[in-house]
């Protein structure tokens, strides 16, 4: 089955060096004349992750997470350390021990994730905490029980998608002076516009009262798998943190609402907080989508895809042959698909971005659009996805928007405290991406087409509000 993922890290290249027999377990070995212990894990997939702001983190404490090969189907990571263990001088990054089982916990393949988990165990063992806080390992709580529990201090859920609140895509908090600012006010006799966004759902805000949006669940749509957790709370309640990626479909739709106030918003629900959706749940959804407005029970203009995967064999992929096909559909229907381009500052196609660049059987009526983000004074970010696939550019660097109000709590005016970007209070934050310049997009579009004439042929008044928008960028 096919993930999902707000497009963070991948590979410089699709696939993993094939070995001719699987590596030693642990190995001991000098690099730079320093003694090395380095133990290989075989891991889920091969994951396309070059995990290199992990890394960033990681050194100063002198460990380094490698992709090493593929051996049968099976892949190998190296974790390498130094054998003192000593952290570099004047390194500050809270770096523990658990938070390195926690990036290795949930790509541990399950046929061996017993035996790996008590790999990591005994390698970590001499050092559980690198520098200096240990974690809490009681008698009677197993390894993976241990695993599935700790949070790493620099936000890291998942191999496949690790967000940093330092990196140049993290979210982060912010000051209000004034409070929260009104939404812009809706266009004089709107046309009706509604908004389609597959996303972590959608938490309590001002910014979107109960009139603005609607859950599809509510609607009859029956997501595939497993239902993530509530859009309010936090996907892991049991670490106290809030997880890489909570409030994503929140922080989406208030984008939506500062550039289209009178459009409604049809929230599907299936992203984690972790940043990771089945891909079943986005397919579901979308057929859903499809099967409304051909029995004409609902209307959508716009769907806003901040997701997506890479995929090594597009010709190949079972999903992606069936993404294309109900896209397509959606294309045919007059409905415009907005999807982010990916933030791995690569031109290697992303999915489903890059559908129709990579077309070869003619495009639907209403052809995909591929976005990639713009820095504040208009010049593209450097982590973004770009090449000829992109098909158009928006804002998604140091964006404002909506996140739930109930991921923040005061503080005490008598007790210092360093700034915790991860507070939300006031239920703002800044925020960068191109799921955020897909957003961008679709809020622009969808505006348009509210401020555009009352057509009844859906891919009449999209294009019209298109070719309008066009002529004014």
């Amino acid at each position: 089955m096919s993930q999902w993922y707000v497009l963070d890290e991948r590979a410089d290249d699709y696939g993993w060096p094939v070995l001719d027999e699987s590596p030693p377990a642990t190995t001991v070995g000098t690099v730079g004349g320093e003694e090395t212990s380095t133990l290989s894990l075989p891991v889920a997939q091969a994951a396309p992750n070059t995990l290199r702001r992990v890394n960033a983190f990681l050194r100063g404490a002198r460990l380094s997470l490698t992709p090493r090969g593929v051996v049968g189907g099976t892949a190998f990571l190296d974790v390498e350390r130094a054998v003192d263990g000593a952290p570099d001088p004047g390194h500050e990054a809270p770096v523990t021990a658990s938070a390195v089982l926690d990036l290795l916990a949930d790509a541990v393949a399950d046929e061996v994730g017993a035996t790996t988990a008590a790999a990591v165990s005994t390698f970590l063992g001499q050092s559980h905490d690198l520098l200096g806080q240990n974690p809490d390992r009681a008698p009677g709580h197993s390894t993976t029980e241990v695993l599935s529990s700790v949070k790493s201090t620099f936000g890291a859920r998942r191999l496949f998608s690790v967000k940093s609140t330092f990196s140049e895509t993290g979210r982060s908090t912010v000051q209000l002076p004034l409070g929260a600012p009104p939404l812009p006010a809706p266009p004089d006799d709107p046309a009706e516009v509604w908004v389609a966004v597959l996303d972590t759902g959608i938490g309590r805000h001002p910014w979107l009262p109960e009139d603005a949006w609607v859950d599809a669940r509510s609607r009859g749509w029956v997501p595939d798998g497993d239902v993530p957790a509530p859009a309010d709370e936090n996907a892991s309640p049991h670490d106290g943190h809030i997880d890489a990626f909570a409030g994503h479909g929140t922080f989406v739709a208030g984008l939506i609402r500062q550039l289209a106030p009178s459009a409604g918003i049809l929230s599907f629900h299936t992203m984690g907080g972790d940043g990771a959706q089945p891909g079943e749940s986005v397919l579901s959804g979308l057929r859903w989508i499809c099967a409304q407005l051909t029995a004409q029970k609902l209307s959508v203009d716009v769907v806003c895809l901040a997701c997506g995967y890479y995929e090594a064999a597009p010709s190949e992929d079972d999903h992606l042959t069936a993404l294309r096909q109900v896209l397509g559909e959606l294309g045919e229907l007059g409905v415009q698909v907005v999807a982010a381009a990916g933030n791995d500052a690569t031109a290697a196609p992303a999915f489903p971005a890059a559908l129709r660049g990579l077309a070869v059987d003619g495009l639907p009526r209403t052809p995909l659009l591929a976005a990639g983000a713009l820095n504040p004074d208009g010049s593209r970010a450097d982590f973004s996805n770009h090449g000829t696939w992109v098909t158009d550019w928006a804002p998604g660097v140091a964006l404002l928007s909506s996140v739930p109000e109930s991921f923040g709590r005061p503080g005490f005016a008598d007790v210092a405290a360093p700034l915790d970007p991860d507070n939300l209070v006031g239920g703002f934050a800044r925020w960068s991406g191109t799921s955020f310049a897909a957003a961008y997009l679709t809020g622009l579009i969808a505006d348009a087409i509210a401020r555009g004439p009352h057509l009844e042929d859906r891919p009449a008044r999209v294009s019209e509000a298109l070719q309008r928008l066009k002529g004014s960028r």
